[in-house]
């Protein structure tokens, strides 16, 4: 089930708004989506298929080793680094 923050990421997404909680990139083939979202110290990292955006097919989840603003700050920033560089659909 897609968790009330990630779908508040996803909302802002498909209006064409930015968050701050999150990210979410769309493949190539435009059949997935990623979203990178925080959870207090937590980087929950969820994979869904953009047919059926209510279960992700894939959940990777990671501990920041300081849970701050300041590491998040970073780890979005990478992630929207990485996102600017590849081609979405």
């Amino acid at each position: 089930m897609m968790s009330n923050k990630t779908n508040e990421i996803l909302t802002d997404f498909l209006a064409g708004k930015n968050s701050r909680d999150g990210i979410v990139i769309k493949d190539c083939r435009a059949k997935e989506l990623m979203i990178i979202a925080r959870y207090g110290g937590d980087i929950i990292v969820s994979f869904y298929n953009v047919n059926d955006l209510t279960e992700p097919t894939f959940i990777c989840l990671f501990e920041m080793e300081k849970n701050n603003k300041m590491n998040w700050n970073k780890i979005f920033l990478r992630f929207a680094e990485i996102k600017s560089m590849l081609r979405e659909r």
